[in-house]
């Protein structure tokens, strides 16, 4: 992506497209991803799978003899 935008290794200033490049991989890439995850984990149902483990327990736990 960097090369795309002009970066150039050792170069003693970088374009202004390439310092664009470096505030979206570094900055708005991670918080769209993020803002998915949070998306993502606001949807989940934990508290309610819970209870209904709770009150049907489709395992039954048993001590086993080594």
């Amino acid at each position: 992506m960097l090369s795309i935008s002009g970066y150039v290794a050792n170069a003693p200033e970088q374009s202004e497209s390439a310092i664009s490049m470096l505030y979206i991989m570094y900055l708005w890439i991670p918080a769209g991803i993020n803002l998915i995850i949070l998306f993502l984990l606001t949807r989940l149902k934990v508290e309610k799978a819970n209870k209904e483990l709770r009150d049907n327990p489709v395992i039954e736990y048993t001590m086993l003899d080594n």
